[in-house]
């Protein structure tokens, strides 16, 4: 090889180089100028926004009609649980000894408010006679008086009882059931309960 061909292809080879580097660099221009127009010609949307903190996506409608996407109302629905529980027949026998016992009371202040009206007279007859210059002793008037003040006590014993057994009924079966110990005319409920006709059961939640 002489040398004339020699620098023949040492400027082609320079040529090449310098024909790659000026490719090189002008395309990466139009690469970049490309790719920006690109990006600008895409248009990016945020259709997700926040109102009073429920996170709301917002579609245009052409593009609901575009993807067939359809909206309806919320209707109003109702849902019933079911439960299962346990439940027992309570006896009401301790109920209905209440009411006997109440009944029981009731008929013994009764009699007593009767014999003590009685009574009462009876003193303050022996008292009249005791004044009109003792045409009674004054030892048959204080005995007459001790029977009204026993009457008076057998009374007050009785009602205190009577208080007591129904403050118990309330606190152990509450006030409705409470209500079949002293009630009179019952709602059928309670007297098909008294009479064993419904029973009472008690569920366990």
């Amino acid at each position: 090889m002489n040398k004339k061909t020699a620098i023949i292809i040492g400027l082609q080879a320079i040529l090449i180089v310098t024909l790659f580097w000026m490719l090189v660099f002008y395309g990466k221009d139009e690469f970049d100028s490309a790719q920006q127009a690109q990006e600008e010609e895409i248009e990016s949307l945020d259709r997700v926004s926040d109102k009073q903190g429920i996170s709301v996506v917002t579609i245009a409608p052409a593009v609901q009609e575009n993807s067939g996407i359809q909206t309806a109302k919320v209707s109003k629905a109702s849902h019933a649980g079911g439960i299962k529980s346990l439940g027992s027949v309570v006896s009401i026998d301790s109920l209905i000894d209440a009411k006997t016992q109440y009944l029981n009371l009731r008929s013994e202040i009764s009699v007593i408010h009767s014999t003590s009206a009685n009574n009462q007279q009876q003193y303050q007859r022996l008292k009249t006679l005791n004044a009109d210059d003792k045409n009674i002793s004054d030892r048959a008037v204080q005995e007459a008086l001790a029977t009204v003040n026993a009457d008076n006590a057998r009374i007050q014993a009785a009602e205190l009882q009577m208080k007591n057994l129904l403050t118990n009924t309330k606190l152990k079966w509450g006030d409705a059931l409470a209500g079949l110990v002293v009630g009179e005319k019952l709602p059928p409920h309670l007297e098909n309960l008294l009479n064993r006709h419904n029973v009472l059961v008690q569920v366990s939640l």
